[in-house]
């Protein structure tokens, strides 16, 4: 039996392994990206404080699984409670405060909390191949296994600490779990559905789409042929009856959803409210009022459970949060801006940032196995080693794949319906289920006479190795060839796509090695890393959190390190494309900052200048200035090609006074 176990599962073990060394090593290598930060720090302040304000849109599960390895270490610096940005629920400054500010050791804290996400990344590595193997045979689960472990997009998010892949692990494992309980029902298959359904509800917001889908594999078993065995001890019963399947699926509905329920009670600490007892204030990021707004039928049903109490507030805040939210989104896309998105984004993305030859086997686990000559895939056993009945092995194929297509289907379908379209890493869920069909294609590849199916499998597996090697430590950067590769990804999506703040350690290594003057060197950063706090102190040009720098600065020859996101202006597509109407506005604002500029010379000036105005109207106008100024140099540098790229996502530009000139004409104060 043991080298039974060895022989299925010693070729899974070692792809999971590889992914883990891939996946931690390359990690190593990377700054924090944009949501870690609030993710490692809405972790911490649940588990010291018991508050659940920081990030509450993401699911509490994996930041509380992320934080656990800072909250165990003593050298760690508690949050700190007293401060402004604890008191208004800044988000991105208590996690700018805790991490960078103070005197943290940051880089090993999200390298801990990195590496549990790994660990969650190896465990969706080994449901995906237990699933194949269910369905396809062991080497059609050990297919679907070497594709997941070699894929860019898996390996990206794999070690990043966010939400991602605990979401995806527990959406293939709730529906494993939950097909196994439909086979034969027993105590142990019953409570591993339920408790794989919980924790999807506490991993991602997107939990809900699991019900439909549910809904009707309850539905098919109940009016399917195949008996239903129930197993309670020694007792055994065949449910054969519509009616009695219907009742015992409605009791394993019921088991799942009260154990959901307890399950998040008692991870928000039993307690309704979502503001601590002891600590800070009672403000939130957002009113609820604000957020319940816009009545909806989600939205509705969410003030329906805060006004009865039926999940904590914490819990409901989250939805609340993330409907709001997602209701308009900037978006880019081939040069395209939009705030409502695409309904073909997410199949765009997928086809540019998937390796041509995994798609190749997705389309062939598509189509082979079903064709005459195809492969029959595993033997006619159930999971549990008894002789399955009499059915044909393909009816039995489509009967296991059947509850993955419809969560492909139904995923894909909200997704291209609604308008958060930020990233590729929204559709991680669906690959394990695209991994499983392509493994469709291992036997009838493998059998094919002459053997041109077997080399035109291992072709495939080499060059996605080699694409894989290519691409290493970058993976978050990865687009096709067909794309035109990662150094022009950025003409066609930026944020978690490409840039989301990843290569700032490699800028900040490359300015050292070049040992180029810090006020010779200009900096536009996409990501939520307290630059002056991860020892950046170059002149910060436009970012999308301000970086607390002295303003007003000119623009000189020197080094200008752009990431794609800014690049790109995706977040400020008002200014993107330059035109005349924003060049009479910036030569506007440049006059009011070349009056100021002299004022600093002229104290009785400068004392009237804001007297007249107030600071505030200074402040404001220089954050206007700052992207109008930022937009007009970035328009020009998109047709510039870039002196060198770090990672794909930042490009570094070396810029004379007469670059500068003529970018930008007139001196800019």
């Amino acid at each position: 039996m043991a080298l039974q176990i060895q022989h299925y599962w010693g070729g899974a073990l070692a792809l999971a392994a590889l992914m883990a060394l891939l996946a931690v090593s390359s990690a190593r290598r990377k700054a924090p990206t944009f949501d870690e930060t609030v993710h490692l720090t809405g972790g911490a302040a649940i588990l010291e404080k018991g508050d659940f304000r920081v990030n509450p849109e993401n699911g509490v599960l994996p930041q509380i699984l992320e934080a656990l390895p800072t909250a165990l270490t003593t050298r760690t610096i508690p949050i700190d409670t007293t401060g402004d940005s604890w008191c208004e629920i800044r988000n991105w400054d208590i996690a700018a405060d805790f991490l960078f500010r103070s005197g943290n050791d940051h880089k090993a804290m999200f390298m801990a909390a990195r590496t549990m996400v790994v660990i969650l990344g190896v465990l969706c590595a080994l449901a995906v191949f237990a699933v194949s193997k269910r369905i396809w045979g062991t080497p059609g689960g050990l297919l679907s296994v070497a594709l997941f472990a070699l894929s860019p997009t898996m390996l990206a998010h794999t070690r990043l600490a966010t939400s991602d892949m605990a979401a995806t692990l527990f959406f293939i494992l709730s529906l494993l779990s939950f097909q196994m309980a439909l086979e034969k029902l027993t105590p142990g298959r019953a409570l591993a559905a339920a408790a794989s359904v919980a924790c999807l509800f506490l991993s991602k917001m997107s939990a809900p789409l699991v019900i439909p889908v549910l809904a009707l594999m309850g539905l098919f078993k109940i009016f399917s042929r195949r008996p239903w065995l129930i197993v309670l001890g020694q007792s055994r019963w065949v449910l054969e009856n519509h009616r009695k399947r219907g009742v015992a699926f409605l009791a394993l509905l019921l088991l799942t959803g009260v154990t959901t329920w307890i399950s998040i009670w008692m991870v928000f600490g039993l307690r309704y409210s979502m503001l601590s007892d002891n600590h800070g204030t009672d403000t939130l990021s957002h009113r609820w009022e604000q957020l319940l707004a816009n009545p909806s039928p989600p939205v509705a049903a969410i003030a329906s459970a805060r006004k009865w109490r039926i999940l904590p507030e914490a819990y409901l805040y989250g939805y609340a949060h993330v409907f709001s939210d997602s209701k308009r989104r900037h978006a880019f896309l081939n040069g395209e801006y939009s705030d409502k998105g695409w309904w073909y984004f997410f199949p765009a993305a997928f086809a540019m940032k998937t390796p041509p030859e995994t798609i190749l086997l997705i389309l062939l686990g598509v189509f082979l196995p079903w064709l005459p000559f195809g492969g029959r895939g595993s033997r006619e056993k159930d999971d549990d080693g008894e002789k399955a009945p009499a059915i044909d092995r393909r009816k039995l194929q489509i009967q296991r794949l059947l509850p993955y297509l419809l969560m492909l289907t139904v995923y894909l379908c909200v997704s291209m319906s609604g308008n958060l379209n930020i990233g590729q890493r929204h559709l991680l869920p669906i690959y394990p289920i695209l991994f499983l069909i392509a493994g469709g294609a291992a036997v009838p590849l493998l059998r094919w006479r002459p053997p041109a199916g077997k080399l035109l499998l291992a072709t495939a597996l080499v060059v996605l190795a080699i694409e894989n090697a290519m691409i290493y430590p970058d993976y978050l950067a990865y687009f096709s060839p067909v794309a035109g590769g990662p150094d022009n990804g950025y003409k066609h999506l930026v944020d978690s796509s490409l840039d989301w703040g990843q290569d700032l350690e490699g800028v900040k290594k490359w300015l050292d090695e070049q040992h180029i003057p810090e006020d010779k060197t200009y900096l536009a950063y996409f990501g939520t890393v307290d630059l002056t706090g991860y020892g950046m102190p170059q002149k910060r040009l436009l970012c999308y959190f301000e970086q607390n720098l002295p303003i007003v600065f000119p623009l000189e020859g020197g080094v200008y390190c752009i990431s794609a996101t800014m690049l790109q202006m995706a977040y400020f597509p008002w200014f993107a494309k330059w035109n005349d109407k924003l060049e009479r506005s910036l030569e506007a604002y440049r006059r009011d900052f070349q009056l100021l500029r002299k004022a600093l010379n002229d104290r009785k000036l400068y004392s009237r200048l804001i007297k007249e105005r107030g600071p505030h109207y200074w402040i404001q106008r220089y954050r206007r200035y700052e992207v109008l100024r930022f937009a007009k140099l970035a328009a020009a540098l998109r047709k510039r090609k870039p002196d060198h790229i770090v990672g794909h996502s930042f490009f570094i530009y070396n810029l004379s006074d007469a670059d500068i000139k003529k970018m930008m004409g007139k001196e800019t104060p």
